[in-house]
């Protein structure tokens, strides 16, 4: 029990007890001033969050502390809890899984082996980022009992992405996860203690897997496709027969 982790807070003091100052800053610190990640901290701060939960009218006010309350049920027999759901057409134990994220090897030399591993275990699914240090077929080969979907991000080239979907299908993923608010490479502007910027060091084998030639950095920039719309969707669906599950729509009048 000394060592369980309880809560997001104890996770970050662990990363930060076991990670470089330069994997730490890659995962700790966001993009830009970094008031989106500030308000997604603060939205999970609430005071007195279980309290009545409170409807909002078109005249009250929509202050960031009024965003997150709720309101419990009193005597309700919790005896025996089931939490399991359907993702993605997979039934997993527990609503939780694992958003796809880069260079899993800044953590552990394993990379996302590691991180599958993990989700395997717990029964849970794993999205494999498009920038991962290991590739698609490596993780089904060595973790192939995990629930795996493919991470996308529309690319300037459609043979590369096309590409990735072949693979993704030949190696049993369920489906497809899509990024859809990085149209351009985005801006980090944290500086370490000796004043230099984050540089991606790690080994990225996607890009490694289509362009072996290309120093990672600039491959990785220049894959960003500024011009993707939403027919980008449509082409996707059209080429595969696995769900396409669409990632970071902030509300319904997004396509606007």
């Amino acid at each position: 029990m000394e060592n369980l982790l309880l809560s997001v807070s104890h996770y970050e003091e662990e990363a930060r007890r076991k990670l470089s100052q330069h994997d730490l800053g890659y995962f700790a610190f966001a993009a830009g001033a970094r008031e989106t990640m500030k308000e997604n901290c603060e939205a999970f701060k609430r005071k007195n969050n279980h309290c009545l939960a409170q409807r909002f009218t078109k005249d009250a006010p929509r202050k960031l502390t009024e965003l997150w309350r709720f309101r419990p049920r009193i005597l309700k027999n919790v005896s025996r809890v089931d939490c399991s759901t359907e993702v993605i057409g997979s039934k997993i134990p527990f609503p939780i899984c694992i958003a796809p994220t880069a260079f899993h090897r800044m953590c552990a030399p394993e990379g996302e082996f590691c991180t599958a591993r993990a989700a395997e275990s717990l029964g849970v699914g794993m999205a494999v980022s498009l920038w991962s240090n290991k590739t698609m077929e490596e993780i089904a080969s060595e973790v192939p009992n995990c629930i795996k979907w493919c991470h996308v991000q529309f690319i300037k080239n459609r043979i590369v992405t096309e590409h990735f979907v072949r693979r993704a299908e030949q190696n049993g993923f369920k489906g497809f996860i899509v990024t859809i608010d990085e149209p351009v490479f985005r801006n980090r502007t944290h500086r370490y203690e000796d004043e230099k910027p984050l540089k991606f060091e790690t080994s990225i084998v996607s890009i490694k897997f289509v362009e072996p030639e290309e120093p990672a950095f600039v491959a990785f920039t220049s894959w960003m496709d500024g011009s993707a719309e939403w027919d980008s969707i449509d082409w996707l669906k059209g080429i595969t027969k696995l769900p396409v599950v669409i990632k970071r729509i902030l509300t319904d009048k997004l396509w606007f």
